[in-house]
């Protein structure tokens, strides 16, 4: 079964990180939700203490189905979802199979990136195909170091960019290559409307994240905040601002979501 930890006590939210970093990732952020949650911190397959459970099958599908042991066992009827950056990806695959089980979902930084970085994504996969060690090469070292620095802190010299580095650099290699080689969509595919789910979904874009595309205009579930992509630990009172009223409630009403879109230009 999946690592996980559970800190404060209220309805279960699950948190689920983004691509190499393990629930260390939710550090700042995961005190201004225990609050008003029980959080549960789990690791994702292949990777911290769940590096045993990398699945022979699809990567993504294997998570939802991980997840969802995880829920049975922990004997959790319904659970809210939070999830970051590449585990967006794997909330959206959950609640393909088992939205049943989900009271409310909240997506930071959800990956969804632009041409560019598509055809970044696909060149890798030619790389891979030919050479198995340029890859692995362009995501270990100075490499990966200037690859954090960059997408997700903007260069600005965040102490979380070193950790985050440091704790990728741990992971298995080929587990990396793997989880970024299987992303869905190239990256670039649509999430689910929240109308035909029936579930109240929320988004949270990072105007200064430059890995993910926003949308050109917020809707209905959009929230547009002054955030780059490594928010978790660059800004969690932002991030806590919108996801803490969402999920405790029926969701941010459309006044505040307005409100929100204002303030974030």
């Amino acid at each position: 079964m999946l690592s996980y930890r559970i800190q404060g006590r209220g309805r279960p939210l699950l948190l689920i990180h983004g691509w190499g970093v393990t629930h260390s990732v939710w550090k700042r952020l995961t005190p201004l939700l225990a609050r008003h949650f029980q959080t549960i911190l789990v690791e994702l397959p292949g990777l911290g203490a769940s590096a045993s459970e990398m699945p022979a099958e699809p990567y993504y599908e294997a998570c939802a189905e991980s997840l969802e042991k995880l829920r049975e066992a922990l004997g959790v009827t319904r659970w809210s979802l939070l999830s970051y950056s590449v585990g967006t990806l794997v909330s959206e695959a959950y609640l393909r199979k088992y939205p049943e089980c989900v009271e409310r979902a909240a997506f930071v930084c959800p990956i969804h990136i632009g041409g560019r970085w598509r055809m970044v994504l696909k060149a890798a996969r030619w790389i891979d195909a030919h050479n198995d060690h340029s890859l692995a090469w362009l995501i270990t070292g100075w490499r990966l170091w200037a690859l954090v620095q960059a997408l997700g802190f903007n260069f600005r010299g965040s102490p979380g960019a070193v950790i985050w580095t440091q704790e990728i650099a741990r992971q298995p290699v080929a587990h990396l290559k793997r989880i970024l080689l299987e992303t869905p969509g190239d990256g670039c595919a649509p999430y689910l409307s929240a109308t035909t789910m029936r579930i109240p979904e929320l988004f949270v874009w990072g105007l200064r994240d430059l890995m993910c595309v926003r949308p050109a205009r917020a809707g209905p579930h959009d929230v547009f905040l002054p955030i780059n992509h490594g928010a978790p630990e660059s800004d969690p009172g932002a991030v806590a601002s919108v996801v803490v009223p969402f999920l405790t409630a029926s969701g941010l009403d459309e006044a505040a979501v307005s409100d929100q879109c204002e303030v974030a230009g």
